[in-house]
C-alpha cells in the first residue's frame, strides 16, 4: 500500500504555495471522482493535514476542481483548449498506477504486451518487474519501492510521481477489482494494436483498387476481415 503521505509527496516542498498548488491539481480531481462522500471526506481531510491548510479551504477548491474521469468511460473530449492526453496514454497510465498500488499484478503484463505500450511506459515497467522479480521481492514493499524510486532518472520520477500520489486515492473509485482492470487496460491495449493493423490494411486495399490490381485487393480485403473479427473477440 502506498501512502500519499509518504514519497512521492516528499518530493514536493509543501511549504511552498506553488507546489501546494500543483499537489492538489493532482490529487483533487481523483478525490472528486469518489462516490462516497464519507471516504471523500477522509481524503479531503487527509490532503489538508499534509498540506496545512484548512479543510474548508481544500473542500472549496474541490468543488472548482474539474471532475476526471476514467479510461473506462470511454469519454474523449472532441474540442478543448489545452492538449488533452489520448486514450492510450490514460490506459497507459493506469497500468503504471495498478501495479504500483498492487505490485503483485506485475506478472500479468507480459513481453508481447510490453512491446505494444510506449517506450516510457515500457521501460517503466521492465525496471519495476526486474526490481521486484521474486515474491520475496515484495516484502517491505514500501521501502523497497521508496529504492526503486531512488534508482530513476529525474524524467522517470517527473512521469510517476503524479501516477503514485493518485494510486491510493484512486483505489475508492474502483468499480471492478484490480486485477480485472489490468486485464481491462491490456486488452484495450491489445485492440489499439489491431486498430492499427486495420488502418494499414485499409490504405493498402484503397492504394490496390487504383492500381486496379483485383488479386491484391481480394487478398488485403480476406486479411482485413480477419483482423476485424480478431477486434470483435479481443
Amino acid at each position: 500500500m502506498i501512502s500519499i503521505s509518504r514519497p512521492p509527496l516528499s518530493r514536493f516542498d509543501k511549504e511552498n504555495p506553488e507546489e501546494k498548488k500543483e499537489i492538489s491539481k493532482i490529487l483533487l480531481p481523483v478525490i472528486k471522482r469518489i462516490p462516497n462522500k464519507i471516504v471523500q471526506s477522509h481524503w479531503t481531510q487527509k490532503l489538508a493535514r499534509e498540506l496545512k491548510v484548512k479543510t474548508e479551504d481544500i473542500e472549496e477548491e474541490l468543488k472548482k476542481a474539474k471532475l476526471e474521469t476514467s479510461f473506462l468511460d470511454g469519454f474523449e473530449p472532441k474540442s478543448v483548449s489545452l492538449p488533452q492526453k489520448s486514450r492510450k496514454q490514460k490506459i497507459e497510465e493506469r497500468l503504471l498506477s495498478l501495479i504500483f498500488q498492487k505490485p503483485e499484478l506485475r506478472q500479468l503484463i507480459t513481453e508481447d504486451d510490453l512491446s505494444l505500450l510506449s517506450v516510457q511506459s515500457s521501460v517503466l515497467i521492465s525496471k519495476f518487474k526486474k526490481f521486484f522479480q521474486n515474491e520475496k521481492d515484495l516484502e517491505n514493499f514500501q521501502t523497497r519501492f521508496s529504492e526503486f524510486q531512488r534508482n530513476l532518472s529525474k524524467e522517470e520520477l517527473d512521469f510517476i510521481s503524479p501516477l503514485i500520489l493518485k494510486a491510493e486515492i484512486e483505489e475508492e473509485c474502483l468499480d471492478v477489482e484490480p486485477c480485472q482492470e489490468v486485464q481491462i487496460c491490456l486488452k484495450e491495449v491489445r485492440r489499439f494494436r489491431v486498430k492499427g493493423e486495420l488502418s494499414e490494411v485499409s490504405q493498402q486495399i484503397k492504394e490496390s483498387e487504383e492500381a486496379k490490381d483485383s488479386q491484391k485487393t481480394n487478398i488485403l480485403i480476406k486479411k482485413f476481415n480477419e483482423l476485424t473479427k480478431k477486434l470483435i473477440n479481443k
